[in-house]
């Protein structure tokens, strides 16, 4: 994002900046500017800084006579400084490698959001990426974050300083790697591996028959609720069989087949795949189309602490794998899921501790990997309006648009009034149900699954019927988009439509069995969703 000023009025992204004085308005090194009252950081006032004497460091470091300002996801954090402390103003700059930043004067200094001084010196200081900063005559390894904020440092007191360097491999000497400031000789049984496209063969078809059967535990637990079709039923007393099929791998690129039929996608994106197989084992298809089961955080499943070893283990190896043959964004996907759904972290060595792994076999894509996107505002609908306005879900990284399609349910999730607004604003994000990378269309389709639903919870029809119409074109969840269509429909007076879509409805889950009603807001079948809408249409004032 960017400032413009346009004559009166000063602006960054999308957002207005209140008070702003366009006629002395200087952009310094972006996101940092200043005008004649005030220092500005991500289009933000930045309290207690002196415009006067303000300097910009870099993009996320900026000081002025009297304290040095870190910058981090939209928020400044100032840090008072004086004379003996050994930062001077003038000669002072900020260095960024591999995510980090570092405050170079007298002295330096680690800057997240607290500053923390390093054993280094200025003079010679170099930041060589993934952690580690050296001098002429020491390296460290700025390590992990402590509860205080800071980090802990430690010095690489054996490292060979000639031959010490930082690639796509990891840090090394002429002697062996390192592994979070530590000499690192374990060889893991995936780097030992000779033929890694079979290596990475077998680890999906393991990753999918194991998940294969989590997935449709979960999907006959399913139930009609006025939330959608969630996991809180009991499970039936006969699970549905897994069809006969064959899963086909070239590379990251996966195709499924069953019987005459098949769909395509991505070791990132197996759910997606589980999710079309349900549809064919429940007979859940007209014509061409077969209905794919779509619940929000069916994700998780890839890498969970269950199997042996971990699933999230050997979701890590299977990216290793992928960076090997080239596939580095579908590495980065695989390893971006593991980082946020954060499992095993509480252990001490790669084997039971999920960041150590990741660091070891994929430490370069570790340290490029964008920091997790968190829209900015204090509502949801202020975040929702943050995300389209500042056109973030086209950024040209799949990562970032998965985040972005993730976002959607959380805020949906936070929404406690007004759901219509935010399936309103959110829109212009309905582009990543067509996203080129099937990992962000498998995000997306369960985060507006979930919003529509709550969107006809809030009698928002119109807004509902955008989100079910979208969705059930690409058949997510066509049976239960095709029963809130018929809600919309008839609440916006298009019976026919209405009665076309019911119809579709009730072809797609004639096989379904009535239900046990396990929640408040559960419902023993479609019919009884029904005649709960029916009854609130008619109170609203609308003929079913």
């Amino acid at each position: 994002m960017q400032y413009r000023v346009e004559a009166t009025r000063v602006r960054y992204g999308a957002l207005t900046i209140r008070g702003a004085h366009a006629a002395s308005f200087e952009i310094l090194t972006e996101p940092w500017a200043k005008d004649r009252a005030r220092v500005y950081f991500e289009g933000r006032s930045v309290e207690k800084a002196l415009h006067g004497s303000f300097r910009a460091l870099g993009a996320a470091c900026g000081a002025d006579a009297k304290r040095i300002f870190l910058g981090y996801a939209g928020f400044t954090y100032a840090h008072s400084y004086k004379a003996g402390d050994g930062f001077v103003l003038k000669s002072a700059r900020a260095v960024e490698k591999h995510r980090q930043h570092f405050v170079v004067s007298k002295h330096v200094w680690l800057a997240d959001t607290l500053l923390t001084r390093l054993p280094l010196e200025a003079a010679s200081f170099e930041a060589l990426g993934q952690g580690y900063a050296r001098d002429r005559s020491q390296i460290v390894w700025c390590g992990e974050l402590r509860r205080s904020g800071d980090r802990s440092v430690k010095v690489l007191k054996d490292a060979d300083l000639s031959s010490f360097c930082v690639d796509a491999s990891g840090a090394h000497d002429g002697r062996g790697r390192f592994l979070h400031g530590q000499r690192d000789a374990e060889r893991l049984p995936v780097e030992l591996e000779t033929n890694v496209g079979a290596a990475g063969e077998r680890l999906i078809e393991q990753l999918w028959r194991e998940a294969l059967i989590s997935w449709f535990t979960d999907f006959d637990r399913s139930i009609v609720t006025d939330d959608g079709i969630v996991r809180v039923g009991k499970p039936p007393e006969v699970p549905t069989p897994i069809p006969s099929h064959c899963l086909r791998v070239d590379g990251p690129k996966l195709t499924l087949e069953a019987g005459e039929r098949n769909a395509t996608g991505s070791a990132s994106s197996l759910e997606l795949l589980a999710g079309w197989l349900y549809g064919v084992a429940r007979n859940k298809i007209v014509g061409e189309r077969v209905c794919v089961r779509v619940m929000l955080r069916t994700d998780g499943e890839l890498v969970t602490e269950t199997g042996e070893p971990p699933r999230w283990q050997r979701c890590l190896d299977l990216a290793y794998l992928f960076e090997k043959l080239g596939h580095r964004q579908e590495a980065a996907l695989l390893l971006q899921r593991v980082l946020r759904w954060k499992p095993a972290r509480d252990g001490s060595s790669t084997h039971d501790n999920a960041e150590l792994r990741a660091s070891k076999l994929l430490g370069a894509l570790l340290a490029e990997a964008p920091e997790e996107l968190i829209p900015r505002g204090t509502t949801t609908q202020a975040a929702a309006a943050w995300l389209a306005e500042n056109a973030v879900f086209r950024s040209p990284d799949a990562l970032v648009r998965r985040d972005v399609a993730s976002s959607i349910g959380a805020l949906t999730m936070a929404t406690r009034g007004d759901p219509g607004r935010l399936a309103r604003l959110a829109e212009p994000l309905l582009v990543l149900l067509d996203d080129a990378e099937p990992a962000v269309r498998a995000e997306a389709f369960a985060s507006f699954d979930f919003l529509c639903s709550q969107a006809l919870n809030g009698k928002a029809y119109a807004d509902a019927l955008v989100h079910a119409d979208a969705l059930a074109a690409r058949n997510i969840n066509l049976d239960m988009q095709s029963a809130r269509r018929w809600a919309c429909l008839t609440a916006l007076g298009r019976h026919a439509e209405a009665d076309e879509a019911w119809q579709l409805c009730l072809e797609l889950m004639a096989g379904d069995p009535p239900r046990e009603r396990t929640v408040p807001r559960a419902h023993t079948s479609i019919q009884a969703w029904r005649a709960v809408r029916e009854r609130e249409l008619a109170g609203a004032g609308f003929v079913p």
